[in-house]
C-alpha cells in the first residue's frame, strides 16, 4: 500500500510544479475565502481556537483572505519528543524552524511551554479524496495527533489535489469537510 501512496505523493508533485505561481496564489485566495465562509458557518464561539498549519509552498495558502480577525484565535503545530501538539501563536509571531522533517515556520520555543487542544483544525494534505481520506507526507504526525481528537477536522487542498481514492490503512485518519479553491464539500458532521 505504501508503494501506491509514494506514487500518488508523485503525482501531485508533478502535478504543482505545473501550476504558475500567479494561479497557485489566485487557488489560494479562493480557498481561504470558502475555508473563512465554512469556519463562519460552523457558528463557533467567538473566542474559539482554530488550530492550523503554516504553509510550505506546495500546499495551500490558507491565510491569503484570512485578515486580523483570527490572528489572536489560532494555534500551530510543533513536534516535541516525536508528537505533534499545538500551541497559541499569531503567524506575525512564528519563526523558521525544522519541524516535521522539514523546515517550516511555527511556534517560538517561548511559546512551547502550552500546548493546547484546539477543537477546531485545518489540516494539510498531500492529497485529498471526496469520502475524506487524507494522504499526508508519510510522517503520520496527524495520523497520531487525530486519533486522539474529537472536534472539527477541515482538509484543505486545491481542486487538482482531490483524487477519485486514496488508498486507506486502518491508523489513517481522515477529515470532517474537505475545502478547495472550488468547493466546501461536507464528509461528516
Amino acid at each position: 500500500m505504501s508503494s501506491k501512496k509514494q506514487e500518488l505523493r508523485t503525482k501531485i508533485k508533478n502535478l504543482f510544479s505545473n501550476v504558475e505561481t500567479l494561479e497557485l496564489y489566485s487557488k489560494s485566495q479562493k480557498l481561504s475565502l470558502n475555508l473563512l465562509s465554512l469556519i463562519k458557518s460552523l457558528n463557533l464561539n467567538p473566542d474559539t481556537l482554530i488550530g492550523v498549519y503554516a504553509p510550505l509552498k506546495d500546499e495551500p495558502d490558507w491565510q491569503v483572505g484570512f485578515g486580523e480577525i483570527y490572528d489572536n484565535r489560532l494555534a500551530f503545530p510543533a513536534v516535541e519528543d516525536e508528537k505533534m501538539a499545538f500551541f497559541k501563536c499569531r503567524p506575525s509571531d512564528c519563526v523558521e524552524k525544522k519541524d516535521f522533517g522539514v523546515v517550516i515556520k511555527g511556534p517560538p520555543k517561548q511559546l512551547l511551554n502550552k500546548p493546547i487542544s484546539p477543537p477546531t483544525l485545518v489540516i494539510p494534505g498531500v492529497a485529498f479524496d471526496r469520502e475524506g481520506n487524507r494522504l499526508g507526507r508519510g510522517k503520520g504526525f496527524y495520523d497520531k495527533y487525530l486519533n486522539e481528537f474529537s472536534g472539527f477536522r477541515i482538509g484543505v487542498c486545491f481542486d487538482f489535489q482531490v483524487l477519485d481514492e486514496i488508498p486507506s490503512m486502518e491508523h489513517d485518519q481522515g477529515v470532517d469537510y474537505l475545502v478547495t479553491d472550488q468547493e466546501i464539500i461536507r464528509i461528516r458532521e
